[in-house]
């Protein structure tokens, strides 16, 4: 099973809550000086400037990495732009999220985004 990008923009991801959300990039890199750097895979920006970045994955047993990796792109997209962190959103989105990786992700401040397999 994969998902493909352009099926996630074209799904309720897009605009999931009504937010106006622009696509602004896909696999967007990101880094600081000393050579740390990531992708992530999905960058939004919404009507007031502000940015979702979503990390996208298959299963959901990569979601405890996921949590990992959202959370320094948001740091690497932070600094590489100048940007106060409470400007960046972040989002995990996969097939299934379980119970208990929702509540670790809402305790985390990061949204998640369940999504249907296309068929």
């Amino acid at each position: 099973m994969q998902l493909s990008l352009s099926y996630l923009y074209s799904a309720d991801i897009a605009d999931p809550a009504g937010l106006g959300l622009k696509l602004h990039g896909t696999n967007v890199h990101v880094s600081r000086e000393f050579g740390e750097s990531g992708y992530v895979d999905l960058v939004f920006e919404k009507t007031d400037g502000s940015y979702l970045l979503v990390e996208v994955k298959v299963k959901p047993d990569e979601i405890d990495k996921a949590i990992g990796q959202i959370m320094r792109h948001r740091e690497l997209f932070s600094t590489q732009g100048a940007l106060d962190k409470s400007r960046i959103s972040i989002a995990i989105a996969c097939p299934f999220i379980p119970a208990h990786s929702l509540a670790v992700c809402l305790s985390a401040g990061i949204h998640c985004f369940q999504l249907e397999t296309p068929s």
